[in-house]
Protein backbone atom coordinates (compact mmCIF):
# COMPACT_ATOMS: atom_id res chain seq x y z
CA UNK A 1 0.00 0.00 0.00
CA UNK A 2 0.71 3.61 0.12
CA UNK A 3 3.57 3.19 3.38
CA UNK A 4 5.40 1.16 1.05
CA UNK A 5 5.95 4.00 -1.16
CA UNK A 6 6.88 6.17 2.21
CA UNK A 7 9.33 3.87 3.30
CA UNK A 8 10.95 2.77 0.12
CA UNK A 9 12.36 6.21 -0.46
CA UNK A 10 13.49 6.07 3.80
CA UNK A 11 9.74 9.20 4.03
CA UNK A 12 12.22 11.29 2.15
CA UNK A 13 11.10 13.02 -0.96
CA UNK A 14 12.18 11.00 -3.51
CA UNK A 15 13.38 14.22 -5.96
CA UNK A 16 15.28 16.31 -2.98
CA UNK A 17 16.16 14.33 -0.25
CA UNK A 18 13.81 16.77 1.82
CA UNK A 19 12.28 14.75 4.87
CA UNK A 20 9.61 17.57 5.80
CA UNK A 21 6.16 17.74 4.63
CA UNK A 22 6.14 14.32 2.62
CA UNK A 23 3.10 14.03 0.42
CA UNK A 24 2.41 11.13 -2.54
CA UNK A 25 3.26 12.15 -6.34
CA UNK A 26 2.34 10.39 -9.26
CA UNK A 27 5.38 10.35 -11.30
CA UNK A 28 3.44 10.86 -14.49
CA UNK A 29 0.85 12.87 -13.59
CA UNK A 30 -2.69 11.47 -13.94
CA UNK A 31 -3.73 14.52 -16.61
CA UNK A 32 -0.99 13.19 -18.37
CA UNK A 33 -2.13 9.49 -18.30
CA UNK A 34 -0.37 8.19 -14.87
CA UNK A 35 -1.87 5.33 -13.58
CA UNK A 36 -2.54 5.18 -9.55
CA UNK A 37 -0.24 2.61 -9.25
CA UNK A 38 2.72 2.23 -6.72
CA UNK A 39 4.95 2.42 -9.98
CA UNK A 40 3.72 5.54 -10.91
CA UNK A 41 4.10 7.07 -6.56
CA UNK A 42 7.00 8.09 -5.36
CA UNK A 43 7.23 10.07 -1.69
CA UNK A 44 7.63 13.48 -2.31
CA UNK A 45 7.97 16.66 -0.45
CA UNK A 46 4.97 19.59 -0.76
CA UNK A 47 7.59 21.70 -1.96
CA UNK A 48 8.35 19.59 -4.80
CA UNK A 49 4.93 17.84 -5.73
CA UNK A 50 3.86 22.28 -5.71
CA UNK A 51 6.73 22.96 -7.65
CA UNK A 52 6.39 19.56 -10.47
CA UNK A 53 2.67 19.80 -10.90
CA UNK A 54 1.38 18.86 -14.29
CA UNK A 55 5.02 18.82 -15.82
CA UNK A 56 6.60 15.87 -17.23
CA UNK A 57 8.64 14.46 -14.50
CA UNK A 58 11.99 14.24 -16.36
CA UNK A 59 11.52 17.36 -17.93
CA UNK A 60 10.93 19.03 -14.87
CA UNK A 61 13.50 17.13 -12.56
CA UNK A 62 16.52 17.76 -15.21
CA UNK A 63 15.92 21.52 -14.65
CA UNK A 64 16.02 21.23 -10.82
CA UNK A 65 19.46 22.68 -9.08
CA UNK A 66 18.83 19.60 -6.21
CA UNK A 67 18.97 16.96 -9.39
CA UNK A 68 20.71 13.90 -8.78
CA UNK A 69 21.55 11.12 -10.93
CA UNK A 70 21.53 8.87 -7.93
CA UNK A 71 17.60 9.42 -7.14
CA UNK A 72 17.10 9.76 -10.65
CA UNK A 73 17.78 6.28 -11.25
CA UNK A 74 16.20 5.27 -8.62
CA UNK A 75 13.20 6.31 -9.54
CA UNK A 76 13.98 4.94 -13.32
CA UNK A 77 14.05 1.59 -11.60
CA UNK A 78 11.10 1.96 -9.30
CA UNK A 79 9.07 2.94 -12.24
CA UNK A 80 10.02 -0.08 -14.36
CA UNK A 81 7.16 -2.93 -14.20
CA UNK A 82 8.53 -5.56 -12.42
CA UNK A 83 7.68 -8.32 -15.28
CA UNK A 84 10.01 -6.42 -17.55
CA UNK A 85 13.15 -6.62 -15.25
CA UNK A 86 12.07 -11.03 -15.58
CA UNK A 87 11.62 -11.66 -19.22
CA UNK A 88 12.83 -14.41 -20.60
CA UNK A 89 14.59 -14.26 -23.95
CA UNK A 90 12.43 -15.21 -26.93
CA UNK A 91 14.04 -16.74 -29.83
CA UNK A 92 12.77 -16.11 -33.33
CA UNK A 93 11.17 -19.05 -34.82
CA UNK A 94 12.31 -20.45 -38.12
CA UNK A 95 9.94 -20.08 -40.50
CA UNK A 96 10.05 -23.26 -42.46
CA UNK A 97 7.25 -22.55 -44.76
CA UNK A 98 9.85 -20.79 -47.23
Amino acid sequence: GLGDVYKRQNWECAYCGSDENITIDHVTPRCKGGQDTLGNMVSCCNKCNQSKSHTLWEEWYFSQEFFSADRYQKIKDWMEPEDSKNLFLYRPRRNNAS
